[in-house]
């Protein structure tokens, strides 16, 4: 019994934490990380349930669920992956790109498009910091 217990709340886990479908993406050995101080829907705070994804043009390249309380200090990351030369990363960032970010509402079930406080370039190993992402959805 304890062990059918414990798969369950092991797959809930695991199910809880796909991302939506839009965020999708494929691992790569070449990646960068943006941290976002403060990611916003009209300067109110995201929820913990709500996530941030990285594009590419119209290529998910990474994403992330914006629970703070699970992020180092509160301050999470975009995980940001390139082009390695496989298949599966065709159109992923390539050095010197300016990745574009979505932030996906689960209460509203809505994407929007984000405007990051500044554009940084990616760079494989990157790690970038950023003061803010922040949606204005009457303006998308």
């Amino acid at each position: 019994m304890m062990q059918a217990i414990l798969l369950f709340l092991a797959v809930s886990f695991i199910s809880a934490q796909d991302p939506p479908e839009l965020f999708q993406f494929n691992q790569s050995s070449q990646q960068a990380a943006y941290f976002f101080f403060e990611v916003t829907i009209n300067e109110n705070q995201i929820d913990p349930e709500d996530w941030v994804g990285a594009f590419n043009g119209d290529v998910c390249v990474g994403a992330r669920k914006w629970d703070t309380l699970l992020c180092g200090g509160g301050v999470c990351d975009v995980p940001v992956m390139g082009d390695d030369g496989y298949d599966w990363t065709a159109g992923y960032m390539q050095s010197g790109g300016i990745p574009s970010f979505k932030v996906f509402d689960a209460t509203a079930n809505q994407y929007y498009d984000a405007i990051a406080s500044e554009d940084i370039a990616w760079e494989n190993n990157g790690l970038n910091i950023l003061d803010h992402l922040n949606v204005y959805p009457d303006c998308n």
